[in-house]
């Protein structure tokens, strides 16, 4: 199958690592989950004809090998649960469509057919469960199911909000990941309404999101508190002022964005989002509003190699691995990677999610440029 010259390779699945190769993927992972190192961060923006567009970036310094997986109505899903326990079991009402990771069948972002979102991000040294009891096991899953979770059983912000007062997340250990992943979560709707989701000391707290920012860690209300820091980048350009006969003119363009954080911590590149997504002129229509998301969440990808930590013998080097922008109000999803800048895009809509079995596409395809020597022939 091929899309504008570029040819699609078949799903990539995880390899089996045995003897000595297995050894070190594992001591890999745990280095790598001893440290910080994870920049994810996204947007939401609204268009001028109440079009809804999310993007998101996913920096992680092990490629996660990460598939578009399409989920059919009807799939049935059981909580994980520490020891390997059986917790809540649930089954689609909605179709969905995301990226996941290391081959496992749920969503590390994505949507579903309609139009909620949601997105997880680490949130390191600072995630912390709800403990897990046996009068809740049944109502219980592990830190990476419930974004499959909610989009599985709600179709918007509001159905999320109460399906959460029924739930929990428990501290549960991914063996693929060789750890219990610090997690965080936003979710968007098509009607522009936006929510973080935080577990910390056992318990669950929600946050309205009017800007429709997130990265990682610390927690959501800290970085809205820091934007009072930065309150004079949303003031008009700087003007000429005469001191003593001596005119100052600003020395270019921008003068109003001194001072922009440039640096990629999440409170900087939480920062630098708000204000490109709130200073940038509101697109017209949702394919617009596509090409915007695209322009402003390219200010905060990381080049492998400029993000980098050592621990004991291993070097980790933090880069995007890739990108997505969902259309909430088309249903439209569109992705490409760090390799490939050249972006795919697959239509919900034209997907049956009626079949019985999950399907994918890899997302890792080697870098593609368009030939365009004939046009000057």
């Amino acid at each position: 199958m091929k899309n504008n010259g570029c040819p699609h390779t078949l799903s990539i699945l995880l390899s089996v690592f045995k003897n000595n190769q297995r050894l070190i993927f594992v001591t890999s992972f745990l280095l790598l989950f001893s440290q910080s190192l994870s920049s994810c961060s996204g947007i939401r923006l609204i268009t001028q004809d109440a079009g809804v567009i999310y993007a998101r970036t996913m920096e992680f310094p092990i490629d996660f090998k990460s598939a578009i997986i399409a989920i059919p109505r009807t799939t049935e899903f059981i909580g994980t649960l520490p020891e390997k326990k059986a917790g809540l079991r649930w089954k689609n009402k909605y179709g969905i469509l995301g990226a996941n990771g290391f081959g496992i069948d749920h969503i590390l972002d994505g949507m579903n057919e309609k139009g909620l979102a949601v997105g997880l991000y680490y949130f390191s040294r600072h995630a912390e469960y709800q403990p897990l009891t046996s009068k809740n096991a049944k109502q219980s899953l592990a830190p990476w199911e419930l974004g499959t979770y909610l989009l599985s059983t709600c179709a918007n912000i509001q159905e999320v909000r109460t399906a959460l007062e029924t739930v929990y997340v428990v501290p549960t250990y991914q063996e693929t990941m060789h750890t219990v992943p610090p997690l965080h979560y936003v979710l968007h709707d098509a009607s522009g309404k936006s929510l973080v989701v935080e577990y910390s000391k056992g318990t669950l707290t929600l946050y309205d999101n009017p800007l429709g920012v997130m990265t990682n860690s610390p927690s959501f209300d800290w970085h809205m508190t820091n934007i009072r820091n930065y309150v004079h980048l949303f003031t008009p350009q700087a003007k000429m002022v005469s001191l003593h006969g001596v005119e100052l003119y600003p020395t270019g363009q921008g003068s109003n964005f001194w001072g922009l954080p440039g640096d990629f911590t999440p409170p900087s590149r939480f920062i630098r989002l708000v204000t490109l997504s709130q200073t940038a002129h509101a697109a017209a229509t949702a394919i617009d509003g596509v090409n915007l998301a695209i322009n402003i969440i390219n200010n905060i990808t990381i080049p492998r190699g400029t993000v980098v930590e050592e621990k004991e013998d291993a070097t980790h080097f933090e880069y995007t691995q890739w990108v997505t922008v969902c259309d909430l109000t088309n249903t439209k999803l569109y992705f490409r990677t760090y390799d490939n800048h050249f972006y795919r895009s697959i239509d919900a809509k034209k997907l049956s999610f009626t079949g019985k079995k999950i399907t994918r596409i890899a997302m890792a395809e080697p870098a593609c440029y368009a030939d365009y020597t004939n046009k000057l022939q």
